[in-house]
């Protein structure tokens, strides 16, 4: 090996060209030459400069970089590798590949079905946004196999992912079966050695809405979580593990109220996903008395949050029950960090009741509270047309003929509920352990957020309930994706930044240099997030400088 170094005298400091190599297993170096002492003329430096030169001529790597560095390497000639670098990889390893090839085994479309529905998938990840913006995005993305794909070959790929099927529907026999549910089916049967303790499955719906009518049977007009009344809609239902891994997606007419959806969900899960042991956590949009009845029939265990305020024995008896309340301390937290909570168990004959108290969020709403008094008492004082359409007054005034007053009994009355909120469940397990599962309701939330503005699942243009369908679950798949490389990261030490993952995935991109005769790719550095993605999947590093064959350009 040989290389350069200087050599300090006294007197001056001088350029030598030095080989080092092992003689008897010791190494020794040998000067070959010296180049000339180093001065302020820069005399001797102009002398190496014309000699790397003149060597870079005959080294292939070098007179790539010095081709890449000269030239105005065109957008066109760009390429970015970083997001199928990384979900390349787990669309293999979680099975979402093989199973809609094994799906589409037989099917003659013309083109590569698998693809369209890969990239559809990837777009939602990084960029999201409508099939059409899709196709676009994907014109600069080094994707194998996405050459000779269109525009309405995406939408033809949509349409099949979201068809129904020719199949018995053991949870609804007067609805109909999808492929949607069928490769959730099939995904969670294939990972089922990492669901056999399955115990906690979380649940929550949304509403998503349409630009334009939507399909015949989901666009509907209903109540819209995004203040979209005017808007037909849909609503999508999640349901995750407790290991926030996404199981399946329910999709219903925009006109369906929560309450109607739990128990066919529930009864899915038991006879489709095999899940024998289950008990369902959601929100109190969930809750009715033929919703709780189906689970108990079912055999499946809940803890489903209460209406207080309306559910008259939550108020005046479960509420008013005397018992002694314990901390509630959560192990992934310090007690420093967390506010604690207080529960208490209560048995009822409508069944078991669990009352969790937060007192800092029980002073919080108590201020607030005291707040919104002293502004009622000014507008009494201005009279009774400044009452007028603030339900906020209404809820704490009383009337006498044309006059009104403030009501200190329903003052006195809500402040029962500050900082408190009553679970129902059927589980015999501790009450702290039933409200922590509980507090993990967040998960989902997420997930929820994730959909609606994360991946951007809106805007959905599509206008038959097949294409939407496949639409919409293309962001169930995203997910998947995301909580397997979460997972990974997380195993390795670190955590995901969705945002940040994104555009450092974005700037890993490998850009066409010709020199002579021969074509080259050259890879851009890797940002140190998109790094720990690329190992955390096991996925090998694209090389710094690689020949491009013909082979390669076919891709």
């Amino acid at each position: 090996m040989m290389y350069f170094r200087i050599k300090k005298t006294q007197y001056a400091h001088y350029l030598q060209l030095v080989e080092s190599k092992r003689v008897d297993g010791k190494p020794r170096q040998t000067v070959l030459m010296t180049l000339g002492k180093l001065d302020e003329t820069g005399a001797t430096l102009n002398v190496l400069d014309s000699l790397l030169i003149s060597g870079a001529r005959l080294s292939e790597k070098l007179a790539v970089l010095a081709e890449h560095d000269r030239a105005d390497v065109p957008v066109c000639d760009r390429l970015v590798r970083g997001p199928d670098l990384v979900f390349g990889k787990l669309w293999k390893e979680t099975g979402i590949q093989s199973v809609l090839k094994h799906l589409l085994k037989g099917r003659k479309f013309g083109f590569d079905v698998e693809r369209a529905i890969y990239i559809t998938v990837l777009h939602r990840i990084m960029v999201s946004g409508s099939d059409l913006s899709c196709d676009v995005w994907r014109q600069n993305q080094d994707i194998p196999g996405q050459k000779g794909l269109s525009l309405h070959q995406f939408y033809r790929a949509m349409e099949w992912l979201g068809e129904s099927l020719d199949e018995w529907n053991d949870s609804d026999p007067f609805d109909r079966r999808y492929r949607t549910q069928q490769i959730e089916e099939i995904l969670f049967q294939k990972h089922r050695d990492l669901f056999t303790e399955l115990g906690m499955v979380f649940f929550d719906t949304t509403s998503l809405f349409f630009e334009g009518q939507g399909g015949r049977e989901l666009g509907q007009f209903g109540y819209s979580k995004d203040r979209k009344s005017d808007r037909h809609q849909m609503i999508v239902g999640i349901v995750i593990d407790d290991q926030g891994h996404p199981i399946c997606m329910q999709m219903w007419p925009g006109s369906t109220s929560d309450v109607t959806t739990l128990g066919p969900l529930a009864d899915r899960l038991k006879h489709r996903f095999g899940v024998n042991r289950m008990c369902v956590v959601c929100d109190r949009g969930m809750i009715s008395g033929a919703n709780l009845r189906e689970l108990e029939q079912a055999g499946i265990h809940y803890i489903i949050g209460t209406r207080m305020r309306n559910d008259t024995v939550v108020k005046d008896e479960i509420l008013r029950s005397r018992g002694r309340y314990s901390i509630v301390r959560d192990h992934r937290l310090s007690p420093k960090d967390l506010a604690p909570l207080k529960v208490k168990s209560i048995q009822h004959d409508e069944g078991r009741y669990i009352i969790c108290l937060n007192e800092e969020e029980a002073v919080a709403e108590s201020l607030k509270r005291d707040a919104l008094i002293q502004s009622l008492r000014k507008k009494l004082k201005q009279g009774n047309k400044h009452l007028v359409g603030n339900s906020g007054y209404r809820r704490y005034l009383k009337q006498t003929g044309p006059v009104f007053s403030i009501d200190k009994d329903k003052i006195r009355d809500d402040a029962r509920f500050d900082g408190k909120y009553v679970l129902k469940t059927t589980l015999t397990l501790p009450a702290e352990e039933i409200a922590l599962k509980y507090k993990e309701l967040y998960r989902i939330e997420r997930v929820i957020r994730q959909v609606k503005h994360t991946l951007k699942t809106r805007p959905i243009f599509h206008q038959t309930d097949s294409n939407i369908r496949g639409h919409v679950f293309c962001s169930f798949l995203a997910l998947k994706l995301l909580k397997e490389l979460e997972q990974r990261l997380y195993t390795n030490g670190s955590a995901l930044s969705h945002d940040r993952l994104c555009h450092e995935l974005n700037e890993v991109y490998t850009s066409a240099v010709t020199v002579g005769s021969k074509r080259y790719a050259i890879r851009s550095s890797i940002g140190p997030l998109a790094s720990e993605a690329i190992r955390a999947v096991g996925a090998n590093f694209d090389q710094k400088i690689c020949q491009i064959t013909q082979e390669d350009s076919d891709l």
